[in-house]
């Protein structure tokens, strides 16, 4: 960056000196320019004022009006220049003069030109650093001017959130340039319904503008009506702070925003609106009304106003259950019923839907965490954990998540009780297949014995009758008939390979060989020799 020239006036009542300090020395080679001359005080003040030098070298015995009165009516006007003031050592009271106006430096007579350059390059270098100073400032000012308005929003993020005396808030009102009245609050705190969820597959710029778009709504409908401030507070929330004059107004006006933000964006809204901020020291408690006031979101699917004051009367109430129903949902649970579950869970929930009142959100929310928590471990005791690891991470997601509405909340437990009977359901399958494949294995190494169903049943360690019910749901078969198709199926087998009919009779069990005979032709249509002869030729 290039530093700018300055310029210099000549103020001396002898044509030589001025003439000799004006020429003698290349001004221009050190980045100054003489832009005037003068050879008495009234000439001279009238360049000054005129051409406003940055540095005057003057004499201070002069006629007219000598240097000091001169750099005093220059100075008494703010004229920002650097002064340096030519003397004689007889002139030592006007020096002391000088330097009480605030001369930069004297030059004593007679001098050099090279003195005289010495100290001007002084006086440069000291101005040049006093307008690199002033440049900063005015940078920095001019930063400060564009960043106000996200200084303002800062600064009422503070006030929301830790009390202060208007006394105190009023320098920063005044300095911030707060066009809102320093009293009559009303804070509200706008939410976009399920942002998150619309806006995940979103480029980052889309959902800036989204953003960007709903922001400038909330102005625009608040601005033809009150003075307020919006910013944002949080990745899909947005707090107003507007002047009303009661809580009716800001309703009003609360409905507004949330009916223009449907009717221009593609989006909705629930607003929570929080009692009348008085003064500034209220500020903090309205916006906690506000958000308390918003939590209520959580019985509603979205856009919709809710105000404290509706809600004020729910706080530290609690609501109970009937433990008989309770019982009934587990014993459903513990069959593998899902249906039944469900049904059961049903008449739970709408007990909580019978309150007279809408409850505190967060108190609703952890007694169907509670009940979900029950849930689970219920089925755990049925199902492995790592078969239910998905439900378990599913419970503790929505506990985490701040947006879950009632809705959700209800849809997650019912599907804890679908999935979970499920997992019942298939574990008792395959311990129930399990049982059944022990008792073939036992019964095909046993079809030379004269086995029995209590026999099998013992092997499994069941009851004879429940093991009976089982087997023939999973073969489609009862004992008996399953005990003679194996017979029969090994009988088969070894009369192709050649062996007599009584050995075959013995080892599949039939020590009567005329029984088997008949029961080998009612099995298969034909006695055990035709059987034979149609394999063997």
């Amino acid at each position: 960056m290039t530093e700018a020239r300055l310029t210099l006036c000549i103020i001396d009542d002898t044509d030589d000196v001025v003439t000799g300090i004006a020429t003698a020395i290349p001004w221009g080679d050190h980045g100054i320019d003489v832009c005037g001359t003068a050879t008495d005080g009234m000439a001279g003040l009238a360049l000054i004022r005129s051409l406003r030098p940055d540095i005057v070298i003057t004499d201070i015995r002069m006629p007219m009006m000598d240097g000091l009165e001169m750099s005093r009516a220059v100075l008494e006007q703010a004229e920002a220049c650097q002064i340096i003031f030519i003397t004689g050592y007889t002139d030592f009271e006007y020096a002391q003069q000088a330097l009480k106006l605030g001369a930069f430096d004297l030059i004593t007579k007679p001098f050099s030109t090279s003195t005289v350059l010495q100290v001007v390059l002084q006086a440069q270098k000291e101005l040049l650093e006093q307008h690199r100073i002033q440049e900063h400032y005015r940078e920095m000012e001019s930063q400060i001017r564009h960043s106000l308005p996200i200084l303002r929003q800062e600064y009422f993020q503070l006030l929301l959130r830790y009390p202060t005396s208007s006394e105190r808030a009023k320098q920063r009102w005044d300095f911030l340039q707060v066009e809102m009245e320093a009293a009559h609050f009303a804070v509200m705190v706008i939410e976009i319904d399920d942002f998150t969820e619309r806006c995940s597959s979103l480029p980052i710029h889309e959902v800036e503008l989204i953003r960007f778009t709903i922001q400038n709504i909330l102005e625009e409908s608040i601005a033809p009506i009150t003075k307020g401030l919006v910013f944002r507070d949080g990745i899909d929330r947005f707090v107003a702070v507007i002047n009303v004059n009661g809580e009716e107004e800001a309703s009003v006006l609360a409905d507004l925003c949330r009916d223009n933000i449907t009717q221009y964006s593609k989006y909705s809204v629930s607003v929570g609106l929080g009692l009348m901020a008085e003064r500034i020291e209220q500020l903090p408690s309205a916006y906690e009304q506000a958000l308390s006031a918003l939590s209520f979101r959580f019985y509603s699917q979205g856009n919709t106003l809710l105000r404290f004051r509706d809600f004020e009367s729910t706080h530290g109430q609690t609501l109970k259950y009937s433990l008989d129903k309770e019982k009934e949902l587990f014993l459903s649970m513990y069959s593998g019923n899902g249906d039944k579950a469900v049904e059961a869970l049903e008449l739970i929930l709408q007990e909580f839907a019978d309150s007279e009142t809408m409850l505190e959100p967060q108190y609703m929310k952890s007694v169907h965490y509670e009940l979900a928590l029950m849930i689970l471990r219920a089925f755990m005791e049925k199902v492995p954990y790592d078969k239910l690891s998905v439900l378990d991470r599913k419970v503790k997601d929505s506990l985490i998540d701040g947006k879950v509405s009632l809705q959700d909340m209800r849809l997650l437990l019912k599907e804890l009780c679908r999935e979970g009977c499920k997992l019942v359901t298939q574990l008792q399958a395959t311990s129930t297949q399990s049982f059944i494949d022990q008792a073939i294995d036992y019964i095909k190494a046993h079809l030379h014995d004269n086995i029995t169903v209590q026999e099998c049943a013992k092997t499994v360690h069941i009851s004879a009758s429940y093991f009976a019910g089982l087997f023939k749901k999973t073969t489609g078969m009862t004992f008996t008939q399953f005990l003679i198709m194996e017979r029969m199926e090994k009988a088969k087998a070894m009369i192709v390979a050649g062996a007599q009919v009584q050995e075959v009779s013995a080892a599949v069990g039939y020590e009567d060989r005329r029984y088997f005979s008949e029961l080998f032709k009612k099995h298969t249509g034909v006695t055990p020799t035709e059987f034979r002869s149609g394999y063997i030729k």
